[in-house]
């Protein structure tokens, strides 16, 4: 039995289960494994959008870090932030 790993048209990874021939897998089977795939995709997908995020934030920082420019975020009332 073989489920895809897929968020909309992103297709992440494949699960494959194997049995014994001497019972094959039902529509129950293929209902849970697909269930089941679907809730691992979108934790893998997770995993890699915060992996993306923790890259560019520190890049940020590190550029914020080494600037010789005063460097300050505000807020939409002008109110500094950091």
């Amino acid at each position: 039995l073989s489920v895809t790993l897929r968020v909309d048209d992103l297709l992440l990874g494949v699960i494959n289960a194997y049995r014994p021939a001497t019972r094959p897998f039902d529509d129950d089977d293929l209902a849970s494994t697909t269930i089941f795939a679907g809730g691992m995709a979108v934790a893998l997908l997770n995993a890699r959008l915060n992996a993306r995020l923790a890259e560019t934030e520190a890049r940020a920082r590190d550029l914020i870090e080494q600037s010789p420019d005063t460097i300050l975020v505000h807020d939409a009332e002008g109110r500094i932030l950091e």
